[in-house]
């Protein structure tokens, strides 16, 4: 039986190989509790992106394609795409589908944001921890951080963990983070049924 590693671990090197957009090396891919898999990208992937007609072909030809109860594209979950990290994404949508991801693993290191909210979710991230993002947007609740807001990311990030123990709260003192207007929503499409190529067409 194919691990879950293993079926990461080749989605992330055929999206390496194959997906050509300006984020090839933030792609991340993760499994849930239930055997779905979801992937994305900074800023959130479509069934439009670039590659995704190709990737769901080659996803139907793995043998392991049988073991997975879906694969699905974690979109944007904000407006504030840039702030969008990939691995925030897939947990957004994963929570928008009512599922845990058990296991994840991003192109590159965790930012340090990314690994303590991975950490609070229980996701067994298959990543080292990163150092400091510039902008970051939480996907469970109203919070902002990254160093373009202040030069206090320490400080962030023991904001963050503050505001995930206490439930994320909506009556939270923003001190060195900042409080987002819009509630963050996962969004998802289902790749083997919505891919389409990258002129339109119906691809898979």
């Amino acid at each position: 039986m194919t691990s879950n590693k293993e079926i990461i671990d080749f989605v992330l090197y055929w999206l390496r190989k194959n997906a050509r957009s300006g984020q090839e090396v933030n792609w991340t891919v993760a499994i849930t509790e239930e055997h779905t898999m979801i992937i994305s990208k900074v800023g959130g992937v479509t069934s439009q992106t670039r590659g995704m007609a190709l990737l769901c072909q080659s996803i139907k030809e793995q043998p392991w394609r049988a073991s997975l109860k879906g694969v699905y594209l974690a979109k944007t979950f904000t407006a504030d795409g840039v702030s969008n990290h990939a691995e925030m994404c897939i947990l957004a949508a994963a929570d928008s589908l009512g599922q845990k991801v058990e296991h994840m693993k991003c192109a590159s290191d965790n930012c340090e944001a990314c690994a303590h909210m991975l950490q609070y979710a229980k996701v067994n991230t298959m990543n080292g921890a990163g150092g400091a993002a510039m902008g970051w947007i939480h996907p469970r609740g109203c919070m902002a951080l990254g160093t373009t807001l202040n030069d206090y990311w320490n400080e962030q990030i023991k904001e963050l963990d503050r505001f995930n123990e206490a439930g994320e709260p909506g009556d939270f003192k923003h001190t060195f983070t900042q409080h987002q207007a819009s509630e963050p929503q996962g969004g998802y499409e289902d790749l083997l049924k919505g891919a389409y190529r990258h002129d339109g067409v119906p691809g898979c």
